[in-house]
């Protein structure tokens, strides 16, 4: 099966790159005119490929069929060739085939998809356990099966002392920026940097245990590459310090309908967090600030 699955995937690259002349796939980013995925970092983005792949050379097989079938009736049944047109109305077998053949494709298409669908439900079994809560200015880590927790926040800029490493340790590309305080990595993109980190301790003789093993973690679904949690700076209003009057003030609007009131726009002011206005995403809503010329406010 799987030399089958690379014989369809060199198949499916072969005509595509024909066709069109795009490039391959880039290294860990796109790359112009690409061709297919990045190269798959889990079992599941490689069945997501090969399924990509096998139909893809069925797309294509599909297509080149139905043009040879209509130059076939371009040619065969124009009016120079066939003055006199035939009167059939209908052919029997022609209809059966016609009905028959897109449901056996159709199948042959359901079974790999399928095993695709199953396989994305079946989680493996988690060797360690992290609990991640995102806290407003900060995160906290936990590790319930060892009763170990901690919180993970940003030292500021100021507060550095000379040589100290920062949390904030690489760039918005995830490479090791050179201030990090572990200049012997800079420049190194934070996967990458792992293996030789390890090597590095275990030359050190600090390293206590080294493993590996499976476990959920999130992958961009465009590009199938690890993602990163960055810190990163924001604008706030500090909402928290007028939850108050904000909760007085909306028991006295007259809410259509009434319920939303203490419903759930009123349950949402109880609970009121510090509202983030920073945007760093291109479809970002933008929000015009006014500055008072009288008051400077």
């Amino acid at each position: 099966m799987a030399i089958f699955h690379r014989m369809l995937t060199v198949f499916a690259a072969l005509v595509g790159f024909a066709l069109s002349g795009a490039a391959m796939a880039g290294d860990g980013q796109p790359t112009p005119w690409q061709l297919g995925f990045q190269d798959s970092a889990t079992p599941i983005m490689t069945q997501i490929t090969d399924f990509h792949d096998f139909l893809n050379i069925i797309i294509t097989l599909v297509a080149l069929f139905v043009l040879a079938l209509m130059i076939y009736v371009v040619v065969r049944f124009n009016e120079k060739r066939n003055p006199n047109p035939s009167r059939t109305s209908h052919n029997t077998l022609l209809e059966v085939a016609w009905t028959v053949i897109p449901i056996f494709i159709l199948v042959v298409i359901a079974i790999p998809s399928f095993r695709l669908l199953f396989a994305q439900y079946d989680f493996p079994k988690a060797d360690v356990t992290i609990t991640a809560t995102g806290a407003q200015w900060y995160w906290s880590y936990e590790y319930p099966d060892e009763g170990i927790r901690f919180d993970s926040i940003m030292v500021p800029e100021a507060k550095l002392k000379e040589g100290q490493p920062r949390l904030l340790t690489v760039d918005n590309e995830g490479r090791i920026i050179d201030r990090s305080g572990i200049d012997a990595y800079a420049g190194l993109w934070i996967k990458d940097a792992d293996k030789i980190i390890i090597r590095d301790l275990k030359e050190a003789n600090r390293l206590l245990h080294h493993d590996q093993y499976r476990h959920n973690y999130p992958f961009c679904w465009r590009c199938d590459q690890p993602l990163v949690y960055y810190a990163s700076q924001s604008w706030f209003v500090r909402t928290t310090a007028r939850k108050q009057e904000l909760v007085d003030l909306n028991r006295t609007i007259g809410w259509h309908p009434p319920h939303i009131r203490d419903g759930r726009f009123g349950k949402w002011l109880e609970n009121v967090v510090d509202w983030a206005l920073s945007r760093k995403r291109y479809w970002g809503t933008p929000l015009p600030i006014w500055r008072c010329d009288s008051c400077e406010h």
